[in-house]
């Protein structure tokens, strides 16, 4: 059947690749539910144009999620193209943002302050003791977001939200 799927864009910082990819382990049991589909830099191959690319796959994302650390923090293109149209985009409530706090960086004082961030309570993946409890944390939050995003989906359609 032809069931709609949640488009996930992953915004990280290349520093941050080990954490990047114990966040894409997690989300494996989704995407072979069927329930989404992840997208991050590294699905980006040869001879593509990668800027175009990222944008286009940021205006085609349901669900954006920020790895937050000091690096992301850092980063010009970061900051000023992803969370910058992420931040656009969910304004007017065509996407919804999910901050994952990786370490303490002051993401607090930025744009995506505003936004439900995970793991709860604001304690960073880095700082919890055992990392595991922290990513369970974080799986369990979107997999909530994302089975609400399927039932809404299923139901009439939103008015200018996913498009699809």
């Amino acid at each position: 059947p032809d069931q709609w799927k949640a488009k996930l864009f992953i915004s990280y910082s290349s520093r941050d690749a080990k954490q990047h990819d114990a966040l894409v382990v997690r989300l494996k049991p989704m995407v072979s539910e069927g329930l989404v589909e992840t997208w991050s830099d590294r699905c980006l191959v040869a001879g593509q144009q990668w800027d175009d690319e990222i944008k286009r796959e940021l205006d085609a994302a349901d669900v954006i999620l920020f790895l937050l650390s000091a690096q992301f923090e850092a980063s010009g293109y970061i900051q000023g193209v992803e969370v910058k149209r992420a931040v656009e985009r969910a304004e007017k409530g065509e996407v919804e943002l999910v901050p994952i706090i990786l370490e303490p960086c002051g993401w607090e004082r930025g744009p995506l302050a505003k936004y439900q961030a995970y793991p709860t309570k604001g304690k960073p993946v880095r700082t919890h003791g055992f990392h595991a409890r922290a990513w369970h944390q974080v799986s369990e939050g979107l997999r909530k977001l994302l089975e609400r995003l399927r039932d809404e989906h299923k139901g009439p359609p939103a008015q200018g939200r996913y498009r699809r």
